[in-house]
């Protein structure tokens, strides 16, 4: 089975995804002479699928002007839909994960550079439709291109979600013309059949993620391809004007919001917090109170926490290697332990998680094998350590996974 080929009736918009879905067992580059692609917006038209249609295929394109090296889509299926397959581009170097939830497909140009541009069919999806209840299949593309650096950088876009139904379901209970579809409502339902096989989808607004912080201050740093995943996943926030502050200093109650809003956030603390100078009801209070009933962090003494005191290097590996013990973490060692030369300056509290997290390669020192443990961790540096923490904990969305 080809993978690419020219569209007879595509339609191109910059910036857009479009799925082309067939009928199981036609040829995915082939339709009956009938068939007409009808171009629809997946807000306004569901897809009705006919009952004797079981498998079909998505084939999934994208265009855009800007060159770039590789594009990932996270797919998630309802309970009704089966991932069977999928092939990518023969250009790409194919990637597939899937983590309970998730499929993650995609891939990277072999070339090591930003090559694609234009109008590209990225992939091909096998799908398996069973029973008659409505499903839906929700896809987060990313497309990735080579900075200034050579590094891979991944710019998310908006989740789109198409929803496929059977004749006669809740959602189309009237016939072909009282499909809802989208969170828009309204439309002509469009029809999988026989004599409808080759249905092209423009799903529209493929545009950077909303709400995603476009920070002024991180272009070309080393951790910006971190600290846009976890600002898409809403683990990180900037500071102000627009800015992450990279290279700023992180304070005791910021990493604590940070981790909390990934692995306690909405999770109630069990008490009121005791310490004489934290703030009832400020921002920090759930985060800190929820971190410290489950023994992730401690203050300085029972009445002092130092919420807006610098966080030091030293004190956020002793952090980590209790969140990864509190959440059952196999930090397997990745590295030989070697000695930082300023290893006589860790505190004695500090040393084992210090080398847990330098053989778990979560952490390295500054050059010349220097940790600095008594430095301030910076927001860059804290971004990458939680980008990996959550990586290997299985909490990172495949659709902001940072390429390797």
């Amino acid at each position: 089975m080809r993978v690419l080929r020219k569209s007879r009736h595509a339609v191109c918009i910059a910036l857009s995804f479009v799925l082309l879905v067939c009928m199981a067992g036609l040829p995915v580059n082939a339709a009956p002479s009938n068939a007409e692609a009808a171009p629809i917006n997946v807000e306004t038209a569901p897809i009705n699928v006919e009952t004797a249609l079981t498998e079909f295929t998505v084939t999934i394109s994208l265009t855009e002007k800007e060159k770039y090296a590789g594009v990932e889509m996270s797919v998630e299926l309802s309970d009704g839909i089966k991932y069977v397959s999928h092939e990518m581009e023969p250009s790409f170097t194919s990637l597939y994960q899937y983590n309970g939830t998730r499929h993650l497909i995609g891939g990277m140009t072999t070339e090591g550079k930003n090559v694609f541009s234009g109008k590209l069919e990225v992939g091909v999806l096998k799908l398996n439709y069973q029973g008659n209840a409505n499903e839906t299949i929700s896809i987060s593309p990313a497309v990735s291109r080579y900075d200034g650096d050579g590094k891979p950088v991944s710019t998310p876009k908006k989740e789109q979600t198409i929803q496929i139904s059977r004749p006669g379901s809740e959602a189309n209970p009237g016939g072909e013309n009282s499909g809802t579809g989208g969170s828009s409502g309204g439309g002509k339902t469009i029809i999988l059949d026989e004599q409808n096989a080759n249905i092209e989808i423009v799903l529209d607004d493929a545009v950077p993620l909303a709400g995603l912080p476009s920070f002024t201050d991180i272009s070309g740093h080393w951790a910006e391809s971190y600290i846009l995943s976890l600002a898409a996943q809403q683990v990180v926030s900037g500071v102000r004007n627009g800015k992450f502050s990279p290279n700023g200093k992180l304070t005791r109650a910021e990493f604590v919001q940070m981790f909390y809003n990934a692995f306690g956030s909405g999770a109630q603390p069990a008490g009121p917090l005791t310490f004489g100078d934290t703030v009832p009801g400020g921002w920090y209070t759930n985060a800190i109170a929820w971190a410290t009933d489950n023994g992730i962090v401690t203050g300085y003494t029972e009445k002092a926490f130092g919420p807006n005191d610098p966080i030091r290097r030293q004190d956020i590996t002793v952090i980590m290697s209790r969140l990864a013990s509190t959440f059952d973490m196999d930090l397997k060692a990745g590295q030989k332990q070697a000695a930082f030369a300023d290893d006589q300056l860790i505190g004695g509290y500090a040393k084992a998680a210090v080398y847990q997290m330098q053989s778990a390669s979560i952490i390295a020192g500054k050059g010349n094998n220097i940790f600095d443990p008594l430095g301030n961790t910076t927001r860059a540096e804290a971004a990458k350590i939680l980008y990996i923490i959550l990586e290997k904990a299985g909490k990172i969305d495949p659709a902001y996974t940072i390429p390797s």
